[in-house]
């Protein structure tokens, strides 16, 4: 669970990683700028965006560590849709373009897509034509940076590599809804402002670690803001339930933010994270919680999953033992651990597993 120290970490990691959209800039919706590269390092050049072909034009550096962690789930999605989707690596802000080269050939086939060195007229990267007619037009001061390109030339999509699975799938199906994710996007970009200034009532109380004070503070700064309180409401849970032990409060304050994110994109993870936090083995709950509200939460993210996300599964699971379901507890956790199997994961597989053979175990 997020202790104190940890809050404010986090806190301020939020003020900081909300993407910044300028209003007045390039966003969701507009012509895509067109390609301006100096050299093709690897891969067929691409010289315009042809009609009905979809595009992922993916910022990146070689001294870029969150880049280089990204590289390999960009080349495994243009892998998975082949020619459907024509992924290009575009290397801007480099302060040596001569070791792109070198950087590309020791990924090996971790980076087999497209990748081009942006054109820079000078000996400053920050004015080369695609960090400045994209990246800065689109108000992104950081990379890994993606862009999605539709069938029609349009930008589609503008985020992290890593976020990009679900609206390139909906985009490539034609199931994809713009303006929704326009939207989102000038979401993101208030709460970025709206987050910038909660810092400067939420940091003193984080500096005094007295609960009740950042309490205080918390509910002060999201008083009659559901954008606000949706991003760091449950901080105040954690600190409801760990730090100031009131079942109570956080019995209610749990069905709160479940509330807050109904019908939300998010929804199942959020319903996921409650129910969780409530029945943790690790944790440090307060005697008092009503697990029926975990079991109800858990319930919806099943439901709203389709049964078929084992880590969501695993939190029922884990919720029904606590409750003395024994039986059902062991039939969930073995659907959970069909499904998560199939990911791969060897740590989350032992997790599962683990708790599965605790539920069998034990007494009915």
């Amino acid at each position: 669970m997020v202790n104190l120290r940890g809050l404010s970490l986090m806190v301020l990691a939020l003020t900081v990683s909300v993407e910044t959209v300028r209003a007045d800039g390039l966003s969701i919706g507009d012509k895509a700028p067109k390609l301006q590269v100096k050299n093709w390092v690897q891969g067929e050049p691409v010289t315009e965006f042809k009609p009905g072909q979809i595009y992922v034009v993916e910022f990146w550096a070689t001294w870029c560590g969150p880049c280089r962690a990204t590289i390999p789930h960009v080349n495994d999605l243009q892998t998975k849709y082949g020619d459907k989707v024509i992924v290009i690596g575009a290397n801007v802000w480099e302060n040596d373009v001569a070791g792109v080269a070198p950087f590309v050939k020791q990924m090996g086939d971790k980076m087999t897509y497209r990748v081009a060195t942006d054109d820079v007229p000078g000996n400053d990267p920050s004015e080369g034509f695609m960090a400045k007619n994209w990246m800065a037009a689109a108000g992104q001061d950081g990379i890994p940076t993606a862009f999605i390109i539709d069938g029609q030339g349009v930008i589609a999509w503008i985020g992290h590599p890593m976020q990009m699975d679900t609206p390139l799938e909906q985009i490539v199906a034609g199931k994809y809804d713009p303006a929704a994710a326009k939207a989102e996007l000038e979401e993101q970009k208030q709460l970025q402002a709206k987050m910038q200034r909660a810092m400067a009532v939420l940091q003193p109380a984080l500096q005094s670690n007295d609960p009740k004070r950042i309490l205080t503070a918390l509910d002060q700064v999201v008083e009659g803001d559901e954008l606000l309180e949706r991003q760091i409401g449950r901080f105040k849970l954690d600190l409801l339930m760990t730090q100031l032990k009131d079942a109570q409060a956080t019995n209610a304050y749990a069905l709160r933010i479940a509330d807050l994110f109904k019908g939300r994109s998010e929804e199942a993870q959020v319903l996921n994270t409650i129910a969780w936090m409530m029945v943790d083995p690790e944790g440090k709950q307060p005697d008092g919680l009503d697990l029926k509200i975990a079991d109800k939460l858990a319930e919806r993210a099943v439901e709203l999953t389709e049964a078929n996300d084992g880590m969501i599964l695993d939190t029922l699971a884990y919720v029904k033992f606590r409750m003395g379901n024994r039986a059902k507890a062991i039939e969930l956790q073995r659907k959970a651990v069909a499904l998560i199997e199939k990911t791969g994961n060897e740590d989350a597989i032992a997790e599962i597993k683990a708790r599965l053979e605790e539920f069998e175990a034990s007494r009915p």
